[in-house]
């Protein structure tokens, strides 16, 4: 008996395995400009990209390092306003932590007359807004990341 039960676990513990591996696989590798080109393409998918945070301290805006497709609107999946609700929640890491700790860097340095810098690859399900509508503070935004995970965080802080 002892036997099948610790087979039985082993099954388990295997068939858990193969289910974190899949979902891995459903995550599509893209850029910001790609998104913002081909966005039906995308709507409602996981999706994973390299961006930078843009905009200001209060949302969180990114776009490709150097500005030129976006803005897409990031949002966590506990804020209100946020339909579908996700069957995820944010990865609560370290990561995480630094990327939103770190928005103070988004202000001007009077010193240096320089806003830092906040780079990340961020992952999560990709909305669309089409014809009507939008997201956030005044409905500006057509596209939307409801964020997942956050990883290779790079902060410099515009000190240079």
């Amino acid at each position: 008996m002892e036997l099948m039960s610790a087979r039985l676990t082993l099954l388990l513990l295997l068939l858990c395995l193969v289910v974190d591996s899949s979902r891995a696989a459903d995550v599509t590798e893209t850029t910001v400009c790609e998104l913002v080109r081909q966005p039906k393409r995308y709507k409602g998918r996981m999706v994973r990209f390299a961006a930078e945070w843009t905009r200001t301290q209060r949302w969180i805006v990114v776009d490709e390092p150097g500005g030129e497709c976006g803005p897409i609107l990031v949002a966590l999946p506990t804020e209100s306003g946020i339909h579908p609700r996700p069957r995820f929640t944010a990865v609560q890491d370290p990561q995480l932590e630094k990327f939103l700790d770190s928005s103070f860097v988004l202000l001007l340095n009077p010193k240096t007359q320089k806003r830092g810098k906040i780079m990340a690859t961020l992952q999560g399900r990709f909305d669309v807004a089409f014809l009507l509508g939008g997201f956030g503070h005044g409905k500006l935004y057509r596209f939307r990341l409801v964020l997942q995970q956050v990883s290779n965080v790079s902060v410099e802080d515009g000190q240079d």
